[in-house]
């Protein structure tokens, strides 16, 4: 119907939440048309027509025309009980009373009836009871406003416009004004505000500047309103007026919400050009409007938050769209739902589709197109292509027909191999989309650049790329070929990006080395370059990678995004072989950067730099992501990441100071909620108690002092939730049914009712009844949340969601015209009434992280959790539902559950308990421990690489590399009797047995081995090596039982043969470079040192000093040393590159050893002379057998030899491995400060001790078994000692001055046994630099990289 002028007079009831009005429509009709009044939830009253100079009363039905001389068409309506489209507010006192109009997915007859969408000239008016300041805004220009007595009329004039585009909005409003813009904000909320009102207002105002002169159109509104509103509205804006809540305001000392409040109003400028004045006509153009208008938003962000913000925000979708390109139909289709325009989905890809098409033109051609786009207001899709090559000459049908006709968008892969071209490389481009949807692309054909970076040079190369793999050969540039030739350098390629330019809309998978993507990272200034870097490492990164990642997320020139992305990554990194947990650094990270010195307590928050404040929070957040089943062990004891993670949020909450500083914590603290409650969902047992009264305290704190949008207590009832469906509390139902009252914000209503229907689903009844009377937000909250329950059948809430849909039903009738409402029924229908496939990928809100662990399913603590009623809040119950008003009234009971007496507790046996002895089976043979050992190493995945990396030798090579299936253990369960040799002692040259057959040892036989048992280990080629064994027998490789060492000499083989051949500092090779540390510790964890005598060095041997005996000796083998090779340092930062520390794994000298006995390190001779002879091993193994330095070793070895046995008879003296570890606790028993540690706890002064501490350790029961020769190692020894340490912190906490101690304890031990053994490595410290354990000078590593 062609409407010319439609005039509607609406009369605003705020006590009775009612609107009535009048719609006149003036019409200009060439024939009889069909009469169709548009309406949503309102109740037409009466229908007349003016025709022939009289009004005439239609009766209305299916069919009614009126005829051609119609010339208006008046409807009297009212609203519905459930209209969605206007929205009312008061406080119980009325000193606050709003009310809000918007439009509803873009339909407008929820307000007001329409007879048409078209665009004609409107006029607005608003009848309101008359109060002192009341205000009505609205779309248009105010004509004028008239005082009726007791009513109070606002007349608004709109010369042209869409009824779509009209809102309004009323109330007791604080007006500011500056230029064309004025900001109305709740006059009962103006004191809280008013710096937030002056800060947007300047926002909108430098936002219609910048656009002016971007676009070189004027805003097409001579005036801009904007509405932040008490109503719990969704936000829309339309013509020269926008209506948000009024939480989406700026405030100044919330800086997450500063930040969103911006993106908001940069989006109300951006949508005054494209999408009110300049609109679609068809609904397959939409899209068009919407890039536009999201591509003006991204230019005005980019001048309040800089370029990277819009970058990484562009980066970001393109990877949410190319993760949800699946079954979602193209931009512009037929196929595509109206309620689907304002999905993210949607608005991303529109937006960033016109960010390509800028990539592929200019901004200055960019700005031309939508001047003329704003110029002739309603073109579609073909006629942009139209004007694109009219202004810029270029055909951009391909771009539209692959992204805006079709959908999917390709994963383009890259795959860099070095060619045997001298500087040359080649590239293998393919492509793959994973749409399934019948107009998806299958591949895109065309040009894509190919930017190489080089040492000199970057080079950018144009390659085609298809619908198959196309391989490309490139050179590097002339300068570094000529470079190469002279031997200036190894290699010039540094990294390559695939389109750099973003000229296509897809994701880049670069297949290129580690040091690349590390070069990438450090060097690349390019936000996009530096997050493909970042998703080119995220799949099992080595150490360096890690080493790197730590470095970008502490650099502060580093855009603040790319390195929170860092830390989450570094975060998420663990190798529990080699002992590297990322969690850890990123808490040091945390610790030297918000800590105070040395403890785990956080500073005074000091937000006043908003890159120190977003990584102060979402580092916090982080640690959570780590895998937080994850374990290392200690001291025998298993540790995992979950507490460790746990602990460290539970202080970040405990020690929050936010005192002083002038912006709020509260974001913070609601990210470190959710992340505690994350973490403490896993699998691994831990007693929640304390973090659940933590989070208690900081929901009851936030009823005092409000946090801004409630943001904490939304956090609280979110983590008690996912606890609770975890089974580690329960939460009162009556307590969380409290915060759905309508006083609360609407936003702490939605969470009230998410807990509600995934932990009482028997009350999904009640819960559905109260959705029915809820504000039209949280009820598409409580239907989007059925919704996600009832994607998985094997959740117990979804037969009771499928008992009850028909209620649900009902709610679809009720609000029919609701787009989004119709859309959440349908889907609910569809997945209760078809038959619901078991899926795993469930919201997290539903389905929270399954942390996988193997240990037995134990019983955990049931807490109950009270939430009690909001103290600032008084309830009226008039409107409240019977059932909830008599839940409401009657008084919430504490469960209290019976306490069981704890079971007597045998305080001597928790000292006496040794599971370090049982882990490592030092309690019995040195064979069966071997067994275990054995066993152990070849269930590593590293193991298993080694082997496969031993098949793919290629057959024509003499040697392959060793692997240790060649170690193989053969066993005989058959009882040895009285007269047979112990079947477990070794026996040279013995022929095997008759009577008894011995097969390999299957993998589940290893833990049956009995005493009884026949064991043999057989190591192929064992002879192979025997030039590189050091013979001098020591502490080190003597066994009583079973020769050991054989086990190591064959390791070392391996691993040396192994790096030989393997590419330098690649994922792959540092795996095993970590599997060789690992194999090291659990070998000396295994090995029961011998208990023969050795020489005692501080003893008198005649007439001097056995130590100074010792120094002559070596000082005579340095003479030997003809060039004095062998004498001086090794330059490990030289070697380094050259696997010198992963083939050599104890870089000695000759000068060293001297220098140690000087400084009194060593206990026993045969461990000096050891050392010696290993010097030259060292160079032996590392050194080729034809070289010269090789013949000089075996010369001056030879000659040491001769030295060492002249010697060997001058110590008369004798000692054990019980001396040396008597000698090292009797020092630290001198030490007062470590009094405290001497003897037991009291358990009648501490009764709760020993229910914390399960095994504790005094130092006096050290030194007993010190005396009684009870410890079969050096790191048997120590774990002793770090039971002490773990006890402290145990019961103490971290912050102690007892934990300190005992820290300091440790430190102390490992520095006395590292003198009286330098050449032992402590298990509990595997972080020692290179620098230290050769106690070699540090900081010369660059000056010797550049003499290079």
């Amino acid at each position: 119907m062609n409407v010319t002028h439609q005039k509607n007079i609406l009369h605003l009831s705020t006590g009775e939440r009612r609107c009535t009005g009048t719609s006149i429509f003036h019409v200009n009709l060439q024939k009889e048309e069909r009469l169709e009044i548009l309406q949503i939830q309102l109740k037409i009253l009466k229908v007349e027509i003016f025709s022939e100079n009289m009004w005439k009363i239609v009766e209305m039905g299916d069919g009614v025309k009126v005829p051609s001389t119609t010339e208006k068409i008046r409807v009297l309506f009212e609203t519905e009980k459930n209209n969605p489209s206007i929205t009312f507010y008061s406080t119980p006192n009325r000193k606050c009373v709003e009310f809000a109009g918007e439009p509803i997915n873009g339909h407008a007859q929820g307000m007001f009836p329409i007879l048409s969408n078209n665009e004609f000239s409107m006029e607005m008016v608003y009848i309101v009871s008359f109060e002192r300041g009341f205000q009505v805004v609205s779309s248009g220009t105010l004509s004028g406003i008239y005082d009726g007595g007791t009513t109070k009329t606002f007349h608004y004039k709109i010369d042209s416009g869409r009824p779509r585009d009209i809102l309004f909005a009323g109330g007791m409003y604080e007006e500011m004004q500056s230029g064309r813009v004025t900001i109305y904000i709740p006059e009962a909320l103006s004191d809280r505000f008013a710096a937030g009102g002056k800060e947007s207002l300047e926002v909108l105002k430098s936002s219609i500047s910048a656009a002016q002169q971007a676009l070189d159109y004027k805003l097409p509104f001579y005036k801009l309103y904007v509405v932040f509103s008490m109503c719990s509205v969704a936000g829309s804006i339309g013509r020269n007026c926008a209506i948000f809540n009024i939480s989406q305001i700026i405030v100044p000392e919330a800086i997450d919400q500063c930040f969103s409040s911006i993106k908001l109003l940069t989006k109300i400028v951006a949508e005054q050009y494209f999408g009110v004045h300049a609109y679609a006509i068809s609904e397959q153009d939409y899209w068009m409007y919407t890039g536009l208008s999201e591509y003006v938003s991204m230019y005005l962000i980019e001048m309040f938050l800089g370029v990277n913000e819009a970058k990484y925000e562009l980066n970001r979708n393109i990877d949410y769209i190319h993760k949800n390109d699946i079954e979602e139909p193209p931009l512009s289709s037929v196929d595509r739902a109206r309620n689907t325009f304002k999905s993210p989905f949607f608005i991303k890809k529109s937006g960033a589709f016109i960010k390509i098409l800028e990539n592929n033109l200019t901004r200055a051609f960019m700005q031309k197109i939508m001047k003329e786009v704003l110029e002739a207001r309603t073109i579609g899709t073909q006629d942009l292509i139209r004007v694109v090559k009219g202004i810029t000459g270029k055909d951009v049908r391909m771009l539209f027909e692959a992204y805006v006709y079709r959908t999917g968008i390709p994963t383009v892969i890259a795959q860099v191999e070095q060619n045997s071209r001298a500087g040359g490389f080649s590239i293998i481009l393919k492509q793959k989309i994973h749409s399934v949807h019948p107009e998806a692309n299958r591949h895109i054909t065309g040009n894509i650049c190919v930017r190489v970076y080089e040492t000199d040079s970057v080079l950018d190369h144009v390659l085609f790329i298809g619908s198959t793999p196309i391989t490309h050969e490139l050179a590097c540039n002339q300068r570094s070929q000529r470079r190469k030739q002279k031997g200036e350098e190894s290699a010039s390629l540094l990294w390559i990006r695939i389109d750099p330019g973003l000229e296509w809309m897809k994701v880049s998978v670069v297949e290129q080395a580690d040091y690349m993507f590390a070069e990438q990272l450090v060097s690349e200034k390019d936000v996009y370059g530096q997050m493909e870097a970042l998703a080119g490492v995220q799949k099992n990164p080595s150490e360096t990678i890690c080493g790197i990642l730590e470095r970008v997320m502490g650099d502060a020139q580093m855009f603040y995004k790319v390195s929170v992305a860092a830390g989450i990554l570094l975060a998420k990194s663990v190798n529990e072989e080699s002992g590297y947990f990322g969690f850890q650094r990123v808490v040091q990270y945390f610790i030297n950067s918000h800590c105070i010195q040395n403890t785990t307590i956080v500073k005074t928050n000091d937000f006043s730099q908003y890159r120190t404040y977003f990584m102060q929070k979402n580092i916090a957040s982080s640690m959570s992501l780590c895998q937080l089943d994850s374990t290392k062990s200690l001291s025998g004891r298993i540790i995992r990441a979950k507490n460790v993670v746990s602990a460290f949020l539970l202080n970040l909450m405990r020690y929050n100071d936010n005192t002083g500083n002038q912006f709020e914590d509260s974001f913070y603290i609601a990210d470190i909620i959710t992340s505690l409650s994350i973490a403490l969902c896993s699998d691994a047992y831990l007693d929640t108690g304390p973090f659940v009264m933590e989070i208690e305290r900081l929901r009851k704190k936030d009823l005092l002092f409000p946090s801004h949008q409630n943001i904490v207590t939304c956090a609280t009832i979110k983590a008690f939730t996912r606890l609770s469906i975890q089974g580690c509390i329960t939460v009162s139902f009556k307590g969380i049914l409290r915060y759905t009252l309508p006083e609360n914000f609407y936003k702490v209503r939605m969470a009230a009712y998410e807990s509600l229907i995934l932990l009482h689903p028997d009350q999904l009844k009640l819960i559905i009844e109260m959705a029915e009377s809820e504000e039209r937000l949280v009820r598409i909250k409580i239907l989007k949340t059925i919704k996600d329950a009832a994607m998985c059948a094997a959740l117990p809430i979804f037969e009771k969601i499928r008992a009850h849909v028909t209620q649900i039903q009902e709610i679809g009738r009720m609000f029919a015209g609701d787009e989004e409402i119709d859309c959440l029924v349908e889907e609910i229908e569809g997945l209760l009434m078809e038959p619901t496939e078991l899926v795993a990928d469930v919201v997290e809100e539903a389905i929270l992280h399954d942390m996988s662990s193997d240990d037995e399913v134990k019983t955990l603590p049931k807490l109950i959790i009270k939430l009690f009623k909001p103290l600032t809040i008084k309830i009226p119950l008039k409107d409240v539902p019977e059932e909830v008003r008599k839940e409401v009234d009657a008084p919430v009971p504490i469960v209290e559950e019976a306490v069981q007496p704890p079971p007597e507790i045998d305080v001597d046996a928790l000292y006496e308990n040794d599971t370090h002895r049982a882990i490592y089976c030092l309690d019995k043979p040195q064979k069966i421990a071997a067994c275990h050992l054995l066993d152990h190493i070849k269930k590593s995945k590293a193991s298993m690489h080694i082997s496969q990396l031993s098949k793919k030798t290629d057959p024509q090579q003499k040697k392959r590399i060793p692997t240790f299936d060649d170690i193989t253990i053969e066993i005989n369960h058959k009882k040895s009797t009285a007269d047979e040799p112990h079947a477990l002692t070794e026996e040279a040259n013995s022929a095997p047995r008759e009577d008894a057959s011995s097969v390999p040892a299957p993998e589940s036989s290893i833990e049956n081995i009995s005493d009884g048992s026949v064991v043999e280990i057989k190591i192929s080629n064992e002879e192979a090596n025997t030039h590189l064994k050091n013979e001098v027998r020591c502490l080190f490789n003597q066994s009583d039982d079973y020769r050991m060492s054989n086990i190591y000499a064959m390791a070392a083989h391996i691993f040396r043969e192994y790096f030989k051949s393997a590419q330098y500092d690649t994922s792959s090779y540092c795996t095993i470079k970590y599997f060789q540390a690992y194999f090291e510790r659990e070998y000396a964890a295994f090995f029961h040192m011998t208990q023969h005598e050795f020489g005692l060095i501080d003893s008198e041997c005649k007439d001097r000093k056995g130590r100074d005996i010792l120094v002559e000796m070596v000082e005579k083998v340095i003479e030997a040393d003809r060039h004095k090779i062998f004498s001086s340092p090794i330059d490990i930062d030289l070697l380094r590159e050259y696997k010198y520390l992963e083939i050599v794994r104890r870089p000695l000298d000759l000068q060293m050893i001297k220098k140690r006995l000087e400084e009194n390190e060593y206990f026993m001779v045969e461990c000096v002379m050891f050392d010696i002879i290993q010097v030259f091993v060292n160079c032996l193994t590392y050194n080729l057998v034809d070289s010269d330095i090789y013949k000089e070793a075996l010369f001056v070895r030879k000659e040491a030899t001769k030295i060492i046995q002249d010697y060997s008879a001058e110590f008369p003296h004798k000692c054990m491995l019980k001396d040396a570890l008597f000698a090292v606790i009797a020092e630290i028993m001198q030490a007062e400060e470590f009094a405290v540690f001497f003897e037991k706890v009291d358990k009648e002064q501490y009764p709760q001790y020993y229910s914390i501490v399960k095994e504790p350790m005094t130092l006096s029961l050290i030194k007993t078994r010190a005396q009684s020769n009870y410890y079969r190692n050096i790191m048997h020894f120590e774990s002793d000692f770090q039971r002490i340490s773990t006890a402290t912190l145990l019961y103490n906490g971290p912050a102690s001055e007892i934990t300190k101690l005992g820290k300091a304890l440790i430190n102390k031990v490992q520095n006395l046994v590292q003198k009286v053994f330098p050449w032992y490595r402590s298990m509990f410290n595997k972080r020692t630099t290179i620098q230290q354990k050769t106690k070699a000078p540090a900081g010369t590593s660059k000056k010797i990289k550049s003499q290079k």
